[in-house]
């Protein structure tokens, strides 16, 4: 009773959504996505009943996860460095219409401004968060 995914998105691709995938009595639609720092998982259960899922999320190379989520809540994770995917496993939210997503953060860790780069602002960003909101 385990629904397995692992979706490989063509490089031209930034996302992709199956509708309705039939698994027993279970419909789940899943829309992945990829981006420069973030890749996202999101499964909509259409039919409500309670699912367990295993799924591969792909992340750009030469990362490693930072942060991983599960309906924004930090989930346990594996990650294989030889073929960049993270893997998470969990259960759907029950009723129908729940949409939990699986969010995988690799952007760099000291890419304060969010820019997914080092440079000064990041530097001025961090001395700020240091001296606290009163200096």
């Amino acid at each position: 009773n385990t629904l397995r995914v692992a979706p490989k998105l063509p490089a031209e691709w930034n996302s992709i959504t199956f509708n309705n995938l039939e698994f027993g009595n279970h419909r789940i639609s899943l829309t992945a996505s990829e981006a420069a720092t973030v890749s996202t998982h999101l499964f909509t259960n259409n039919t409500g009943n309670v699912v367990d899922f295993e799924t591969y999320v792909r992340i750009a190379n030469a990362r490693t996860p930072r942060v991983v989520t599960l309906g924004g809540e930090p989930h346990p994770y594996t990650y294989d460095a030889a073929t960049g995917r993270t893997r998470v496993t969990g259960t759907l939210n029950t009723g129908a219409g729940a949409a939990p997503e699986v969010r995988v953060d690799h952007s760099i860790l000291a890419a304060f401004t969010g820019d997914d780069r080092v440079s000064i602002a990041d530097f001025n960003a961090f001395a700020f968060a240091l001296a606290g909101p009163d200096n």
